[in-house]
C-alpha cells in the first residue's frame, strides 16, 4: 500500500452518492490480484490523498512523538485533530469490493451520513462520502481488480491489431498509457506488465505524439481528462498522424454519458471504458483488439 498526494479534480456533485443507508457485509475473503487505486478528497484541500490497497489500510493520525503512523495519515500537515482517533478506521480490499470498518473510534465514522457500528464491515463504493471524526471526505475509485462497469465498443469494430513484421515474432506487444496522474499511470503500467505486455506511460499530449513518432505502439490507453488537451484531441491527432496504420485506442473516463461516449468515438476511439476500470475488462479488451501479449506467426 502506498500513499501520496497528487493534484487532480474531485468528483462533481452529481457523481456523489445519495444519502442511502450503508450496506453491511462480510469481510473480503478472495485475494486481490491487482491493487485498488483510491482517492480521498477533502473539501478544504485541493490535493487529495491517493493510495493503492491490496490488503488493508489504517486511517487515522500520527502520534506527536512519532511512535505510531497510520497508513493514511489524514492530519500529516494539519495540527487540528478534527476528532480523528489514531486508529480511527480501516479499509480492507477484496477481489471485487472494498469495505470500511470503524475501529471503535472516539468520535465515530459516518458513511453517506450514517454512523457505522464499530468493528462491522460496510461496503465502500465509488462516490461515497465519508466522515472521519469531523473531517469530510469524498471517495473516488480509479482502478479495481474486477468490474462490470461501462464498456462500449465502437459499432463495426472488429479485430484491430496490426499485422506484425516477422522480426517481431516472440516479442511483447507494446501498450502506451497516456495519463497525467503519476500514481494512476504507474498502477496501469504495472498491471499491463503483470499481464505480459510491454508498457510505457507519458503524462501529456505532446509527449504522447513524440513517443508515437519514435516508436509505434500496438495499442494506446488514453485518459479523457488530460490537462493540456482533452483525450479526444489525442485520439484525433493519432488518427491523423498514423494515416492508414490502425492502432487501437482505448479511452478511459469517469464521465459515461452518451454524448461523452459519442464524442470519444467521433474523435477516433475504438473502446470506451468507464471508471473505475477493472483489470479483467481491460485484459479482455486488449486480447480482443490488440492481441495476446506475445506476438506469434499465428497473429
Amino acid at each position: 500500500m502506498s500513499n501520496s498526494p497528487r493534484d487532480t479534480h474531485p468528483l462533481k456533485s452529481n457523481q456523489l452518492k445519495a444519502q442511502i443507508p450503508p450496506e453491511k457485509t462480510e469481510l473480503p475473503s478472495e485475494p486481490v490480484r491487482s491493487p485498488w487505486t483510491v482517492k480521498l478528497f477533502a473539501p478544504e484541500q485541493s490535493i487529495p490523498i491517493q493510495l493503492e490497497i491490496d490488503d488493508r489500510a489504517v486511517i487515522g493520525r500520527s502520534d506527536p512523538d512519532g511512535k505510531f503512523k497510520p497508513d493514511i495519515d489524514l492530519l500529516a500537515n494539519n495540527q487540528d485533530a478534527k476528532g480523528i482517533s489514531r486508529r480511527h478506521a480501516e479499509i480492507r480490499a477484496g477481489r471485487d469490493f472494498l469495505v470500511i470498518i470503524d475501529m471503535n473510534s472516539t468520535n465515530g465514522t459516518r458513511l453517506n451520513g450514517f454512523t457505522l457500528q464499530p468493528h462491522e464491515p460496510y461496503r465502500l463504493h465509488n462516490g461515497d462520502s465519508l466522515e472521519i471524526g469531523t473531517l469530510k471526505l469524498q471517495v473516488q475509485i480509479s482502478m479495481m481488480p474486477v468490474h462490470e462497469g461501462v464498456k462500449v465498443i465502437k459499432r463495426g469494430t472488429g479485430q484491430l491489431r496490426r499485422t506484425p513484421d516477422e522480426d517481431r515474432y516472440g516479442t511483447r506487444r507494446h501498450v502506451l498509457v497516456v495519463e497525467h496522474d503519476e500514481n494512476t499511470a504507474r498502477v496501469i503500467v504495472a498491471m499491463l506488465q503483470s499481464l505480459g505486455y510491454r508498457a510505457s506511460s507519458v503524462d501529456s499530449t505532446g509527449e504522447a505524439m513524440r513517443f508515437i513518432a519514435a516508436e509505434l505502439p500496438d495499442g494506446v490507453l488514453v485518459d479523457l481528462a488530460m490537462p493540456d488537451h482533452p483525450g479526444t484531441e489525442v485520439c484525433r491527432m493519432i488518427k491523423k498522424d498514423l494515416g492508414n496504420v490502425h492502432v487501437p485506442i482505448f479511452v478511459v473516463s469517469a464521465q459515461t454519458e452518451e454524448d461523452i461516449i459519442k464524442e470519444a468515438f467521433d474523435a477516433g476511439a475504438d473502446v470506451f471504458l468507464g471508471k473505475p476500470v477493472g483489470a479483467d475488462e481491460l485484459l479482455q479488451g486488449l486480447v480482443r483488439f490488440v492481441g495476446n501479449p506475445i506476438i506469434t506467426p499465428e497473429d
